[in-house]
């Protein structure tokens, strides 16, 4: 019984660290300008903090910066490990599509990535 819980949350931890390949994919699939308009609506998420309906959501995302955007996704990008899993697990069991909708008129899946993944994943790229 120890040996499944522990199998288990190997698997969740899976999906909460994004794999690099995934997140190259990602980029390549993302637009520049749709990055631009996103990043300008993304930096009024200050105003939702207090909201009953989505102030969950803001404060997960507050301390991240968008890193690239794809007709249906983001990727943001924070400081530490322990906040992009944060952000990923609470899209995994919640999903930030409702928030998207309302904060950039869109509805899109976040993924994060800490700032030591993204400079493996942008040494990736420009490896390519």
């Amino acid at each position: 019984m120890f040996h499944v819980n522990i199998k288990q949350s190997e698997n969740a931890d899976n999906k909460i660290i994004l794999n690099d390949d995934f997140v190259v994919q990602l980029l390549v699939g993302a637009n520049k300008m749709e990055r631009n308009i996103d990043t300008t609506k993304f930096n009024n998420i200050g105003q939702f903090t207090s909201s009953l309906e989505f102030g969950k959501y803001a404060a997960s995302l507050r301390n991240s910066v968008i890193m690239a955007s794809g007709s249906n996704y983001i990727v943001v990008c924070t400081s530490s490990e322990i906040f992009a899993k944060q952000i990923n697990e609470f899209e995994l069991n919640y999903g930030y599509e409702d928030f998207m909708e309302v904060l950039l008129g869109k509805a899109k899946k976040v993924f994060a990535l800490d700032k030591t993944q993204q400079a493996r994943v942008l040494d990736v790229l420009r490896k390519r």
